[in-house]
């Protein structure tokens, strides 16, 4: 158990467990994250304690920790996993690329690192290559510019500057020799990072690039692109224990998932950090290759993202990366749309619906609607109050079971204002001409019902049409302001919580009629009058009527 305890320290320092709690341990047939008996044990997800393979007297289907890895046998194990994912996986894990335009839409070439001519090649068709995804860090990165990008054309260029290339760089292009590929994607080497035109145009594709990807390296650990991949360089990585005798011919060892072992590095608290894994298997150097391996699920598993990442199902999925990628930190906040262009561009795709400031319009009522998780949320400035985007800090939604039966629910009609002056409809039918609104398998407005309050309000309720010229800021901000028609409430607010944020709201009278959360009022003085505050009503749910 302790060294149960200190592996799950190492993985999730947040924690609250020492080697000296007492815990529950259950044996469970189908515990393991390859579905092999083992020990759980309770509070922790993804790990378990289960039998070494070289255990003496215990029955070969309980036994799968491989007490001693032998690093030298990393690359020819690895292989092995890949040509077992291509003979048992074939086209469910493949993706099928074979036409350019299509696989790589807006990319006039592909940039690749050809590992045995040691030089950049620029091509126009589909190859089998490896892409890294790799954490830059506050290190110095050699990168390709538009001025050596003519130099490193040439066979030989890359091998003359391999000692300027960051270690993890370095170690990829060793990995990829040394697993017998000849092509190689790095973001820093593939991408004219001086030519914002060309970096816009890979970014928009970064998605695609890594799903289309043979394989994808991904350097988890350290905090820079100098961390290097350890094990593939002679020495980089010495063998290790994986397991204990706790008596004569019996190891038990400590089994975790990816999920858990990724969880807390800084590698996935970074924005611009993507893979795609294999959707039928997960396989440990720790643990011995089975017939039945484990398919990585959210069940299983301690995060959703890998499988939101295929958008089987798109809005929910979409739902899902935006609460792991509002979690992660970016060097340059104006880098938050630009990291989730490539998602955005698929989810687009998808669901046949145009995005505006990171929102679906098909489903505007619902992505407008989003809270805090654990923090307090804080002003992005240069993007709207109205998106994830214009925000700093983790954020939650909570999509509906039915989309389009919740959707009817719905009455406001939306105006967004370009910074020109310029008013259009946010969800305009004729503006999506591609969207099959015959087919209810597509998310998306179709019929709307009108608005019906519970009390008599003496006025009518069915404008929709802009008609007032309101008083907008000045300067206009650089994206659209939104405009439209609803009701509105006035309350007052109350015994606002300074740690999360939440206040009390009063009606008139002075009756408590429910809470909110005020996001960024530590940023401003917006908050402190004891005057009414204008609330408006979004859609139908329990509303504090009546006085």
């Amino acid at each position: 158990m302790g060294h149960a305890h200190i592996e799950a320290f190492r993985t999730d320092p947040w924690r609250r467990f020492s080697p000296s709690d007492d815990v529950i341990v259950t044996w469970d047939t189908r515990a393991s994250t390859i579905r092999r008996p083992a020990f759980r044990i309770a509070g922790m997800t993804e790990q378990d304690i289960a039998f070494g393979a070289q255990s003496e007297g215990i029955n070969r289907e309980w036994t799968y920790i491989i007490p001693f890895i032998v690093r030298s046998r990393m690359v020819e194990r690895a292989q092995s996993w890949i040509a077992r994912c291509l003979r048992e996986h074939g086209d469910d894990c493949g993706v099928g690329v074979t036409i350019f335009a299509s696989s790589f839409p807006g990319l006039d070439v592909l940039r690749l690192i050809d590992v045995k001519k040691s030089c950049l090649v620029e091509v126009q068709s589909c190859h089998n290559y490896l892409a890294l995804s790799y954490v830059w860090g506050a290190v110095s990165n050699f990168r390709l510019t538009k001025s050596n990008l003519s130099y490193l054309l040439v066979p030989g260029s890359v091998q003359k500057v391999f000692h300027r290339l960051p270690r993890t760089v370095s170690d990829a292009i060793t990995l990829c020799q040394q697993l017998g590929f000849q092509y190689l994607w790095v973001d820093a080497l593939c991408l004219l990072q001086n030519d914002a035109k060309d970096l816009e145009k890979g970014v928009n594709v970064m998605d695609q690039i890594y799903e289309c990807a043979w394989l994808t390296i991904v350097a988890a650990c350290g905090t820079n692109a100098n961390a290097g991949l350890p094990g593939v360089q002679l020495g980089s990585r010495g063998s290790q224990t994986t397991a204990l005798y706790v008596l004569p011919g019996i190891a038990l060892g400590v089994d975790t998932g990816l999920s858990q072992l990724l969880k807390h590095s800084v590698y996935s608290s970074r924005g611009w950090t993507i893979f795609f894994r294999c959707k039928n298997m997960e396989l440990s150097e720790s643990c011995l290759d089975t017939t039945y391996a484990r398919r990585p699920t959210s069940f299983w598993s301690s995060s959703t993202l890998p499988m939101a990442l295929h958008m089987e199902d798109p809005l929910f999925d979409y739902c899902e990366m935006l609460f792991y990628y509002t979690a992660r930190t970016l060097t340059d906040q104006n880098d938050v749309m630009r990291a989730m262009a490539g998602v955005i561009r698929r989810v687009s795709e998808k669901t046949k619906s145009r995005f505006i400031q990171g929102l679906p319009t098909a489903a505007w009522d619902s992505f407008i609607t989003f809270t805090a998780l654990n923090s307090i949320l804080r002003r992005r400035r240069g993007f709207p109050s109205y998106s994830w985007c214009g925000w700093q800090g983790r954020i939650s939604l909570e999509p509906p079971t039915n989309w389009n039966s919740w959707l009817t629910k719905t009455w406001i009609i939306w105006y967004k204002r370009s910074p020109s002056g310029i008013t259009n409809l946010v969800w305009d039918p004729a503006a999506n001409e591609s969207f099959p609104f015959h087919d209810k398998s597509y998310v998306g407005y179709r019929h709307r019902q009108k608005f019906e309050p519970p009390v008599p309000l003496g006025f009518p309720t069915t404008r929709t049409a802009v008609t007032e010229a309101l008083e907008l800021p000045s300067p206009m901000p650089p994206y659209p302001v939104l405009q439209f028609w609803t009701l509105a409430l006035y309350l007052k607010l109350d015994h606002l919580n300074v740690f999360d944020g939440k206040s009390r709201l009063r009606g008139k009278s002075g009756a408590e009629c429910g809470h909110t959360f005020l996001d960024g009022f530590e940023e401003s003085e917006f908050f402190s009058s004891k005057e009414p505050y204008e609330f408006i009503v979004r859609f139908g749910k329990k509303w504090c009527w009546g006085e």
